[in-house]
Formats: C-alpha cells, structure tokens, sequence
C-alpha cells in the first residue's frame, strides 16, 4: 500500500452547530493518528502493480450574517471518505476505481443536502487504455476532468460532492505537447446509484503546447456544451466555447497568465453572445524570509445587458471549481462579473503555508443578475437595473499547517462587505464573517 499526500480540501459544518473552535479541537485530537509507510522494498519512482489507498476528511463551516442570500444556513458539519484503488494489468491497461461516502450533519433544507450529501457511491470507475506517457491513452468510463488549473473543467475538491463525468477522453501526446479529445456527459447525485444525465453533455478539444523550452504553456480549446434550459437565469441550451490560454514563467520570478473566450450558441431560443477575460501576474521573493508571492487578478465575463432583447449575453461557465479562485465564501461565480484580486502567499514555516487576499466584486451589467456557483441568479436587481454594479468586497485569511506529510490541517477566516448591489436588491442580503476548519488524512 502506497501512502500519498494532496493538499487538503476542508468541508462544512451545520445547526448542530459544530462550532468553528470544536472543529479545530476535534483535528489537533486526530493528528495522533500514524502516518501511512512507504511500498516497502519499491523505489520512490516505480509504479505498482496495484494501489490501494484512502482520503479522509471532515470540515466544519460558520457563517454569520446572510451575506448575498438569506437562505444558507449558519452552520454545517461535513464528512467524506474516499477508497480509491488501481490496478496496472499490463503496461497498456489500466483499472482505476473510487468509492465516495459524502455525508451532511445536522442539515434540513433537503435541496442544499443534495448538494452536499451523496452516500456510498462510485466517484470513478474507468478502464484506460495505452501506457501512461504513450503517445496515445484512451480512458473509459466514469472520470474525473480538470483543465487549466480547474478555471475551465475541475473536479471541485472543495465540494463535497464534485461533478464527475461518464464517457471517453482519448490524449494524443507528442513528446510534451497534447491534445485531449472528450466526449462525456454530467453524472448526476441521485438516490441511489447516480447515474449519467442524458440532458447534459460536454464534448470538444483541449490542447498543451509547452513553447520556448517549457517556459510558457498554450492552452487552446474548443467545447460544445447542452445542458437543461433555464431561461430565468440564463442558462443552459447548446453552445460552444471557444479560446485559450498563455501561461508561464518570466526573468525566474515572475509568472503570468491571460485567459480569453468566446461563446455562442442558442438558449431558449435566443442566441447567445458571450465572452470572458482573466489577466493574472505575480511575483516570488525567493530570498526574502517565507518566499513570499505577490499577485493581482483581473477577471470580467459578460452580463445581459438587455433582458428584452433578442439575445442573450450572459457567460455559461461550463465546469469550473471557482472556489479559492473567487473568494473563500462562494459569493459568485464567473458570470456577469468583474473581478478585481490581490494577495500575499507566504511560507512562515517548513510546516505552515499563509494565504491572505483582498477582493473587489462587481456585476458586469447592472440589468443582469449576481450568479453563484450553481450558475443561478442568486441576486436579482430591481426592474430597470440595480443603481450600483457593487456586489461587495471579501477578505480572506487562510493557514495551512502539514504536521505529517499525509495530513492538513486548515483553518480559515473570510468577511464579506456587501456592496450597493447586494443590500439595494428586492430580496437584500448583508456582510457575512464565514469561518472554517478542516482536517484531511490519507492513508
């Protein structure tokens, strides 16, 4: 059995009110747990045969305010476990298999624990065909995707019920360039076995061309997406998505990257014009105490910015993990938003990692929506349009700490100011404190 070590994803918490502070008690009792032993006899580098391993984790989660929606409950408690094993029978066939128990305490709201609950089941289930790093790999079956850092498809480790996908990717590699080929549909959560949804599918291209000696990365791609209709808040329909990504590293220290997309397609009948941008910079002080990173973001995806028109102008977000990368307290989601970040990464320890990020949030239009991470509108504005595009800002303070390579401790603290547009609304929400602990061990 081969121990490994991720980084930790934390979980929830609920009107038990498992609090943020016996949350953090119950993780330091945990850490007395042993740490996994290494293959004997294997080298760092071999592959097994077989491998068979477990991720364990529970997340407690308080919010105190109604921040953009009175309807989230202030506390939840959450556990899931993850049996993963995998098989090498030759060097070209591979078998791979992961049994999720995601479980909720102490939630009545019966949509929210759908989202949150989904016991005993297979999160994957495929067979892959081809070596490893061949120069071609098909995987079959139940998978999970992630692209581009997860902006474009992730795997939304944060949730405790991520999206997975059944069908096929086939991966066309020449020496460190590639090309994935997908063609898959949305698994949904149900009672019981979950099972593919008909209605949802995704299917397209994704290219890594590594340039100037693997310093910069191009990320192309073209997708098709359908998903159900939702006229009320701009989703859904067939439509396709189309752009790329730059990325890489400059003079050592610094890194970058700039995203752009185009969408169109048709939704409830009306075609559909969209667009979306992110512009990222940062800069490591590898000499200075912590190696400390500085980084700003800009992000923008288009609104409607006439609802009666012809057309539709809201950007679909496809499959994304959005959090972190929007904010701690899953405010919004990249729709109709303008999206301004800075924030310090430190390292004061060898044990300890720090992050620390100011945010600015502001609708794109001010006749169109705030959209949360499930792409409905969560913030609607008053006919005629909000007199503010100003959703809030957010600060978040986050620390991991790694008493053992195969743990994580994580605590942290987010404030949400609601801006104009949140507290001026129909249905008004106000600022929200959100404060989370999280313990994961794999074993």
């Amino acid at each position: 059995m081969g121990g490994r070590a991720t980084h930790m994803v934390p979980a929830s918490q609920a009107p038990l009110r498992v609090s943020f502070w016996t949350g953090s008690v119950v993780a330091l009792c945990v850490l007395a747990w042993p740490p996994p032993s290494a293959a004997q006899g294997q080298p760092a580098d071999a592959k097994p045969r077989y491998e068979v391993w477990a991720q364990l984790r529970a997340r407690s989660e308080n919010r105190f305010g109604a921040g953009e929606s009175a309807a989230k409950e202030d506390g939840l408690g959450i556990t899931r476990v993850w049996l993963n094993a995998k098989l090498r029978a030759t060097k070209g066939i591979r078998f791979g298999v992961q049994l999720n128990d995601a479980r909720v305490i102490g939630l009545d709201a019966p949509q929210r624990r759908r989202a949150l609950e989904d016991p005993l089941d297979f999160r994957e289930a495929y067979v892959a065909l081809g070596p490893e790093d061949g120069a071609v790999e098909l995987r079959v079956g139940r998978q999970q995707l992630e692209f581009m850092d997860q902006r474009l498809i992730g795997a939304r480790r944060w949730s405790n019920t991520s999206p997975m996908f059944d069908g096929a990717q086939l991966t066309i590699r020449r020496g460190e360039h590639r090309v994935h080929l997908l063609g898959v549909s949305n698994v949904g959560i149900r009672d019981g076995f979950n099972r593919p949804l008909r209605s949802r599918f995704l299917y397209g291209a994704i290219g890594s061309i590594q340039l100037a000696n693997g310093k910069h990365l191009l990320e192309p791609f073209v997708l098709a997406n359908r998903r159900e209709e939702d006229a009320a808040s701009n989703t859904g329909g067939l439509l396709g998505t189309a752009g790329g990504r730059l990325s890489g590293r400059f003079w050592e220290t610094w890194d970058y990257q700039v995203i752009l997309a185009g969408q169109g397609g048709g939704l409830a009948h009306r075609p559909q014009r969209a667009w979306m941008g992110v512009c990222g910079l940062g800069k490591t002080f590898d000499s200075a105490p912590g190696q400390p990173r500085l980084g700003f973001e800009w992000s923008q995806a288009s609104g409607d910015d006439n609802p009666n028109d012809a057309r539709t102008g809201t950007f679909d977000t496809l499959h994304p993990a959005p959090h972190r990368i929007y904010g701690e307290s899953d405010i919004v989601s990249l729709r109709n938003l303008k999206f301004l970040k800075g924030g310090v990464n430190l390292r004061p320890g060898r044990r300890w990692r720090l992050t620390f990020d100011v945010m600015d949030l502001r609708v794109a239009s001010t006749r169109d929506a705030l959209y949360g991470l499930s792409m409905r509108a969560a913030v609607r504005p008053p006919a005629g349009g909000a007199a503010s595009d100003s959703i809030g800002q957010e600060v978040d303070l986050v620390l991991r700490y790694y008493p053992r390579p195969n743990v994580e401790l994580r605590f942290g603290a987010s404030h949400f100011f609601a801006g104009a547009f949140v507290t001026g609304s129909p249905n008004p929400g106000e600022s929200q404190t959100f404060l989370t602990t999280a313990l994961q061990i794999e074993l």
